[in-house]
């Protein structure tokens, strides 16, 4: 009956920490999801109703929209019109549809182009929220439960993470995807049970679905086999016995994943060859390609935007500036558990799956630093297996306190004493994403001088502010009659309802037209970039109308003409 009633009990904490966790995970991320929108999920929303129309109609090579290639944002886009607005499949001509056309058959539907975003953006959150709660499980098999949890709330409530986790977009999701898929195996390797291949298999098909650099899994594997293939016993037969056995897993995991690949990407049914060659053209290329749109970094203007290798430290750097002192804190316990392991009592299988996370983390980082086009946003695939990583370090130690405190006191005054540590961690983790909130994208890291010394580093600016912008236009008075530029007009549109004109990027695009204007909308990325450079030179000195402040950085500048100074 003993036994019984400890069963009993444990598995009933684990039903309510999972419930707990899962409600975490889900509950804040569906909170003002109407408010600001990056910059590339003005396509996605459009690809959405594309990928509906195409499907609806079995036009299937015309969903081949995104060479990324976006699949999975697209179903959840075409989802959501299914759901809200499945007559646009009879309205829409074509899977192709003009801007301003897409907006305006929302608009004389009684919808808009942000409330269907927010949507779509539902079915991100209600996915990824799941995909986090399944790396809980996957966890589970290799650690200690509440290491797991706390590592995988850190992953949840990464500051940079989790804003990409509510986006339509393919960032956020291929870092989820590629994290379950990556830990499934690593459990098959420590169980040797098909399944979980069977799995990781399919979660692997569904990152390459959402972007390409997810190919990356295939070598990751690869390395994971090898490692663990070192780690067994010397015996000759019990080596290649494992190593056979493991062969037959990756064939699986591979089968699998081509299933799903061709399963949920219709373009491939009928000509397979263009869609997959376009997508590992795009990889291929992305090593020696050509940008020309000029980017900001460590305080400089690179005309080009191409990052070369001469830029080795452009992730490190990044990563540093968007990490949480939280996770770099765990990392570093961990790094000093390693360094006194003889100390704890962490199995070798937990230590050889935290070293393979570790390892695919530097390794994904590491590959994406051969292309020349870089974004911080690129590597984050790397924050959440180091974030998982970080919360094994945290519960070394908090097991050695456990253990300090039982000896003095009681069994009962450890684990309060531990649970209270554990929830200080991740609710410290909890009020960095909460002091930006909604607006995550404008954190930066604390201890490299946050908000306030980022511009002088990085580049910032991926539609934040703009809502708000929009927000104090709709009331200045006259608002239909008024002219108005703005940088990123795509986004602004969302936020406002009246007609924006883009403003012109490049000096060659610059018009007269554009000084007749009753508004310019400037933005900060726009200036670090010294893109639209009359514009600039023009608004050198002049009275801002209104300014939008996050975080302590000047995401939004509004300019009214008429209150322009003339300057000798």
């Amino acid at each position: 009956m003993g036994e019984q009633r400890i069963f009993t009990r444990e598995r009933l904490t684990e039903a309510l920490l999972l419930g707990l966790m899962a409600a975490a995970l889900l509950l804040p991320r569906l909170k003002n999801l109407d408010r600001y929108v990056f910059i590339d999920e003005s396509y996605y929303l459009k690809h959405g109703a594309s990928f509906y129309w195409a499907v609806d109609h079995a036009e299937w090579e015309k969903t081949n929209l995104v060479i990324h290639p976006g699949v999975t944002t697209n179903w959840l886009g075409a989802f959501a019109f299914w759901r809200v607005f499945p007559e646009i499949s009879d309205e829409m001509e074509d899977a192709r549809i003009p801007d301003l056309t897409f907006r305006r058959l929302l608009e004389q539907n009684d919808l808009s182009l942000l409330w269907m975003l927010v949507y779509a953006r539902q079915g991100v959150v209600l996915v990824n929220s799941a995909l986090l709660t399944l790396a809980y499980l996957l966890g589970r098999r290799l650690f200690d439960r509440w290491a797991v949890a706390v590592g995988v709330l850190l992953a949840g409530f990464d500051p940079f993470f989790f804003d990409f986790s509510r986006f339509l977009h393919v960032d956020g999701f291929v870092s989820t995807f590629m994290l379950t898929s990556i830990l499934a195996f690593v459990v098959f390797l420590a169980e040797r049970r098909t399944g979980w291949a069977a799995l990781s298999g399919v979660l692997a098909g569904l990152a390459f679905l959402t972007k390409g650099s997810a190919v990356l899994l295939l070598p990751a594997v690869i390395g994971c086999i090898l490692i663990y293939w070192w780690g067994q016993p010397r015996v000759t037969a019990g080596k290649w016995g494992f190593f056979r056995q493991t062969l037959s897993g990756l064939g699986l995991w591979l089968a699998v994943a081509v299933v799903v690949i061709f399963s949920l990407y219709p373009a491939l049914w009928r000509s397979p060859v263009e869609p997959l060659g376009e997508i590992f053209s795009f990889i291929q290329n992305q090593a020696g390609a050509e940008v020309i749109s000029p980017m900001y970094f460590n305080g400089q203007i690179n005309p080009t935007g191409a990052f070369g290798l001469e830029y080795l430290y452009y992730y490190p750097l990044s990563y540093l500036w968007r990490a949480s002192p939280v996770v770099l804190a765990g990392l570093a316990l961990l790094l000093a558990g390693f360094l006194f392991r003889k100390r704890f009592t962490l199995s070798d299988q937990s230590w050889r799956a935290t070293a393979l996370l570790v390892l695919f983390a530097v390794g994904y980082a590491a590959a994406m630093t051969l292309s020349v086009k870089k974004f911080d946003r690129y590597i984050l695939p790397s924050f959440l297996p180091l974030a998982l990583a970080a919360g094994i370090g945290y519960f070394l130690w908090l097991r050695l306190l456990l253990e300090k405190v039982k000896t003095r006191f009681s069994r009962q005054a450890a684990q309060a004493v531990s649970l209270i540590a554990a929830l200080a961690v991740v609710g410290l983790q909890g009020a960095l994403v909460w002091q930006v909130f909604p607006y995550g994208l404008s954190y930066f890291n604390p201890l490299l001088g946050g908000g306030a010394k980022a511009p002088e580093v990085m580049m910032v600016g991926y539609g934040e502010g703009l809502d708000q912008a929009g927000e104090y236009m709709v009331g200045v008075p006259g608002t239909r009659n008024l002219t108005i530029y703005s940088f990123y007009s795509g986004v602004f549109g969302f936020h406002y309802l009246q007609q924006i004109k883009d403003m012109p990027w490049y000096a060659e695009q610059f018009t007269p037209e554009v000084l007749e204007a009753d508004y310019w909308i400037v933005y900060h990325s726009q200036r670090q970039r010294g893109l639209s450079p009359q514009i600039l030179e023009a608004i050198e000195g002049q009275p801002v109308a209104h300014s939008v402040w996050i975080n302590g950085i000047e995401y939004v500048r509004i300019y009214r003409l008429a209150d322009f100074i003339p300057l000798e």
